[in-house]
């Protein structure tokens, strides 16, 4: 009963993704999820659903999850995960980020993408009328958005369990034996299993998941913090950020916004306990009200971390082992997995099973690349 041919350790986005996705190739598959699903950076993130801004070695995932999920999010999930199409523009304030803005356009349309556009801060001005007078210009995209992340993980974490996947919450594993020659077993807190397959989708535990089969990983834990503000009156559509600076700021249908950017408080993986740092938000809130003067009418009514996982070089790993050709590891999302999540589900199952790639651009992402 407690044999399995894939074993994902990671009950988030990224590991309900890749478990659905080897079900769909009718693999008996196993979540073993150390809290509940979508209880750290899957579920407590500011839900962007962008390409804008990309590390260009993501660009081909983050495109490629794009057109084939999330523009066909109604025929793909069952669940309304609260995701809208909308603008995201990443504005300049200063020469030096325009000119960044205007050479990133031009690496990104030379890698054959079309999506980012350059804009002036009169086209801003439709975007966003109530904007700084101080903005100079914009990269926009027009078809990225947002999505609710806790739903949206549910959703997956469903689909799944649709598929024939078993996911068991509350479980932690504790050692993991075995090779390529025989099954792995998996111990837990509670339970023992086997299976042919593991994948690490274990995200800022990933790398002590790592360390079970002799790999090591530059890498950081971190907490990274969120606000929302009280309501005021209905002014912006579009997803908003600074280039080259920390901002993330959407605004509800209820008049409140969200105000992220990867300021940091801090944190104890033992406990999975997160503490805001308030001279952070303080940071992150004035960066919003310098774009937008409006906003300091408003007022932080709730502040919270969540706890990701980042790489030395800010990629995933999302690679085979470079010891055991059974298992895989998809971890290490530096803070922008939520939106590549459904294509890398896809692609892992892929590499796991020997088919295909549906992308070119995977040897980046390898686990050895930091030897």
């Amino acid at each position: 009963m407690n044999s399995y041919d894939a074993i994902v350790i990671g009950g988030g986005i990224q590991g309900c993704s890749v478990a659905y996705n080897l079900a769909d190739n009718g693999l008996k598959v196993l979540v073993l999820e150390k809290d509940y699903c979508g209880r750290h950076a899957s579920g407590v993130n500011a839900g962007g659903v962008r390409r804008l801004g990309r590390d260009l070695r993501e660009l081909e995932l983050s495109d490629f999850s794009m057109k084939e999920y999330w523009h066909k999010l109604d025929s793909f999930l069952d669940e309304d995960c609260e995701y809208e199409k909308v603008p995201q523009i990443k504005i300049a304030m200063d020469e030096e980020a325009l000119e960044f803005s205007k050479n990133r356009v031009e690496q990104v349309k030379a890698m054959g993408f079309e999506h980012e556009q350059l804009i002036d801060t009169s086209t801003l001005k439709n975007f966003v009328p109530d904007v700084s007078d101080k903005a100079l210009g914009a990269i926009l995209v027009e078809d990225d958005g947002h999505a609710n992340p806790f739903k949206t993980t549910v959703a997956i974490k469903h689909k799944a369990i649709k598929y024939g996947v078993s996911i068991r919450e509350g479980e932690k594993v504790l050692d993991i034996k075995g090779d390529d020659k025989t099954s792995w077993k998996v111990t837990t807190d509670k339970d023992v299993f086997n299976a042919k397959y593991i994948i690490n989708c274990a995200g800022a535990w990933g790398d002590k998941i790592a360390k079970m089969f002799g790999e090591d990983v530059p890498f950081e834990a971190v907490c990274l913090l969120l606000s929302i503000t009280s309501k005021i009156d209905l002014f912006l559509k579009p997803v908003i950020g600074f280039q080259r600076r920390a901002l993330s700021l959407k605004q509800f249908s209820n008049g409140s916004l969200m105000i992220g950017g990867a300021f940091k408080g801090s944190l104890n993986l033992e406990t999975n306990e997160t503490i805001v740092d308030f001279t952070q938000i303080a940071r992150n809130v004035s960066n919003a009200t310098e774009l937008f003067p409006k906003l300091k009418n408003a007022k932080i009514v709730r502040s919270w971390g969540g706890i990701e996982a980042i790489c030395e070089d800010k990629i995933p790993i999302i690679s085979k082992s470079s010891k055991y050709e059974t298992v895989i590891h998809n971890f290490g999302y530096s803070a922008h997995g939520f939106q590549p999540a459904f294509g890398s589900g896809k692609i892992v199952s892929q590499m796991l099973l020997d088919q295909k790639l549906s992308i070119n651009n995977v040897d980046e992402f390898r686990i050895n690349r930091f030897v």
